[in-house]
């Protein structure tokens, strides 16, 4: 459990490797020649060293992206395929096409699961019905990185969608929780059921609850809450939905809409990026004791 996501929409997907060296690894973004690299962050300084020789993309799929703790990988997608990466090299390992079913769907919202080292995720699937037209359909699904087969877990729909708001794995209990509209939904990683699906209730003020990540040093769910920017860091109670927020209230104008956030379990920080008021992007650190900021970085 040393290794957790950090995905955004404008730099990269970043990971972080809290046991080893306080570092980050993730995509980030050249200009010349235009693409992505694999690369590490200093989560404290905010130094980026590039580890890549060449660019691996031109496009990435922001949906999500993983490390492999145990064989020292990288995984995400670009716009058709899986890449495996070197986290040593920075050298792309695998590069196979992501598979979907009878030619339709699409893997998203994954998550590496550190218990049984299988990458989960939900399928979405979208098809005509005569009588009622396009019915979606979402399942928990699973997916071999070596060859991009993608197998269904859930013998029927759990949702018609997904929320942009994370994903997290209970490895414990193996379960997957995601959300949709207002539920908070736990999936049973060996069947594929709805395990529970309660309504998302945040204690005082707030909007939504977002940008969510498991900690194993607790086995708790954090995220941020959401009122007219970021007002607090939040913890979920999965079988109640409800959200209690941590003691420090917080006034940053925004959140990167990422899918997760990120913990350092040894120090026990939780990280997300926000864009200042000078239109600079920020790395915060936010303490799992209290909320309080622990450290901000460009």
């Amino acid at each position: 459990m040393k290794n957790i996501i950090l995905i955004s929409i404008l730099l990269s997907v970043f990971e972080l490797e809290a046991q080893v060296n306080n570092t980050m690894f993730g995509l980030q973004q050249t200009t010349n020649p235009a693409g992505f690299k694999l690369a590490t962050m200093n989560p404290l300084t905010g130094q980026v060293t590039v580890i890549s020789d060449s660019v691996l993309s031109d496009l990435v799929n922001i949906t999500s992206s993983s490390i492999n703790p145990y064989n020292q990988t990288f995984t995400f997608q670009d716009e058709d395929s899986w890449l495996t990466v070197s986290l040593q090299t920075g050298e792309v390992l695998n590069d196979v096409t992501v598979a979907s079913l009878n030619n339709n769907g699409s893997f998203s919202n994954f998550k590496f699961n550190t218990a049984d080292s299988i990458m989960y995720g939900l399928y979405f699937l979208s098809f005509n019905n005569p009588m009622t037209g396009t019915v979606a359909d979402l399942r928990l699904a699973k997916c071999d990185l070596t060859t991009g087969n993608v197998s269904l877990i859930s013998d029927s729909s759990v949702a018609i969608n997904y929320n942009l708001t994370g994903s997290s794995i209970d490895p414990y209990q193996m379960l997957y929780y995601f959300q949709f509209e207002e539920k908070f939904i736990g999936l049973d990683l060996y069947n594929g059921q709805i395990y529970s699906q309660p309504n998302i209730t945040i204690n005082g003020e707030g909007s939504s609850f977002q940008n969510m990540a498991y900690s194993c040093v607790d086995t708790n769910i954090y995220g941020l809450i959401m009122q007219n920017g970021v007002k607090a860091l939040g913890k979920i109670n999965p079988q109640t939905g409800v959200v209690t927020p941590l003691p420090t209230q917080l006034s940053f104008n925004n959140l990167i809409v990422n899918s997760g956030g990120a913990i350092d379990p040894i120090n026990k920080v939780y990280y997300f990026q926000t864009i200042d008021s000078t239109g600079q992007i920020k790395l915060v650190g936010l303490s799992l004791i209290d909320g309080s900021v622990a450290s901000q970085c460009n």
